[in-house]
């Protein structure tokens, strides 16, 4: 199994090809690059087997129109390809959000595949009363998980991720 560990400056070049592979696009390369060293950089981790860099995950903050809480948006989230259905992404997602919770985090919110983050324990954000401010979004691929029980209950709205989401989000809706 990989050691999950800070991201560092000489893992840069690594994280960004591990992004352009598992996405075979420069969207969420460039995103991360957008993302690293703002005030909504929150935590980047990778998963590193023998030395290698298989796998990234990031973390950045989220704010709720109307609410005060702060939230954590996990993504964009990449395994390399001959890396991929070996637990990594699991293995990132869950060792991120634990930090999270250790940070006083309350929720983690992600646009992805339901299927994957669902084993993680999200449910889609609508159930909270939480909306991606993009349109076309389906509700399923918008997900939330509470880190603090009820963390959620009294805060309903637009979810706004950092600005650089904006920018990144593709014609189609979907990252």
């Amino acid at each position: 199994m990989p050691i999950i560990r800070k991201e560092y400056y000489e893992d840069y070049e690594a994280v960004r090809e591990v992004h352009r592979k598992a996405f075979g696009r420069d969207i969420e390369p460039n995103l991360v690059i957008s993302l690293r060293n703002t005030d909504r950089m929150l935590l980047s981790l990778i998963a590193e087997n023998s030395r290698s860099i298989a796998g990234h995950i990031l973390f950045t903050t989220a704010t709720v129109d109307g609410s005060n809480i702060r939230l954590a948006t996990l993504g964009p989230l990449a395994v390399r390809p001959d890396q991929q259905h070996h637990g990594i992404g699991t293995l990132l997602a869950r060792e991120g959000i634990n930090i999270c919770r250790e940070l006083g985090i309350p929720a983690v919110v992600v646009l992805g595949e339901p299927r994957f983050y669902y084993r993680c324990g999200f449910k889609s954000a609508s159930n909270f009363g939480l909306f991606p401010s993009w349109q076309g979004i389906p509700d399923e691929a918008f997900m939330a998980l509470e880190l603090v029980p009820d963390a959620l209950k009294s805060c309903q709205g637009i979810v706004r991720f950092a600005p650089q989401f904006d920018l990144a989000m593709p014609a189609d809706q979907g990252l």
